[in-house]
């Protein structure tokens, strides 16, 4: 695996030393291809997030191997392991220029499921200071009550967007999803007289990290949403990591985009992510 990660992982991937991380998970299964020679020629790590869906994450194949199918046979083995788990769903992303990836995904009956963009800002002192005299949140931007859950979900659902990112995984948002963000207070919505609309959902975790998604079409909401984060990032300990998830088409992404350009927030891949999705119960069911 060292050998392998040392060719086929860039010094700008967002798991820089993959074989650490993923030797540190206990929520996932290493699949590899393995040469007649012994030598690891492709990788990929299959979460299980939960009782329903399934994750694929961080496919590499050796560059000498690119032209044998070894990532056909990845993708077949795990495909295989998520019906047998009786999983209904199995997702994973990749670069939008990646035409490999996007050839066996559709070989495998994948459908894309939206392109996103991410964000990343340590939050220090002067990013605090700044984060701290914006105007808090006000009646345009709430946190999410029980009663707006179904609103926001149908606001989601009429742009076509139906999923969240947690730990760099993309999973449903669906209204037992939402409700667990919305207990704990990490779920906030803005509202515009116009119609627009913005929807911040966040995540922590253990490491002085936070992660959070963010959708809308209006800039005014976004903006109030981000802002709310900043505060939020601010209050948790000094030097906090935030990442932002945002559909490409989204007014976060435009606003994102600009503060990255004045160098306020730094984009965690060159191209936009695409997520594809496969859906396993029908097959599922015709093979028993």
């Amino acid at each position: 695996m060292q050998a392998l990660a040392q060719h086929a992982w860039p010094p700008a991937d967002h798991l820089p030393d993959p074989v650490d991380a993923w030797s540190a998970r206990d929520d996932g299964v290493l699949r590899i291809a393995i040469a007649s020679d012994g030598q690891v020629i492709g990788a990929q790590l299959y979460q299980r997030i939960d009782s329903t869906q399934g994750w694929l994450s961080g496919l590499r194949i050796h560059p000498e191997h690119k032209r044998r199918p070894v990532a056909a046979l990845l993708f077949d083995d795990i495909i295989q392991t998520a019906r047998a788990e009786r999983l209904l769903i199995l997702r994973h992303a990749s670069d939008v220029t990646d035409d490999a990836v996007h050839r066996v995904s559709q070989e495998h009956h994948m459908r894309p499921r939206g392109t996103w963009l991410s964000f990343e800002r340590t939050m220090d002192a002067a990013a605090c200071e700044i984060g701290r005299s914006k105007t808090p949140l006000g009646p345009a931007a709430t946190v999410l009550g029980h009663g707006e859950r179904l609103r926001a979900l149908s606001l989601l659902h009429a742009s076509g967007k139906t999923l969240y990112a947690q730990d760099w995984t993309w999973r449903s948002l669906d209204a037992a999803a939402i409700s667990t963000l919305a207990q704990d207070s990490h779920a906030f919505l803005a509202r515009s007289g116009m119609g627009g609309w913005s929807l911040g959902l966040l995540a922590q975790h253990p490491d002085a990290e936070l992660e959070a998604t963010l959708y809308g079409t209006d800039s005014a909401c976004a903006q109030s949403i981000l802002d709310h984060l900043r505060r939020t990032a601010c209050g948790v300990e000094a030097g906090v990591r935030m990442t932002i998830h945002v559909p490409q088409d989204s007014a976060a992404a435009a606003i994102l985009g600009s503060l990255a350009r004045r160098g306020e927030w730094r984009p965690l891949n060159e191209h936009a992510m695409r997520v594809w999705e496969l859906e396993l119960t029908a097959r599922t069911e015709s093979a028993d």
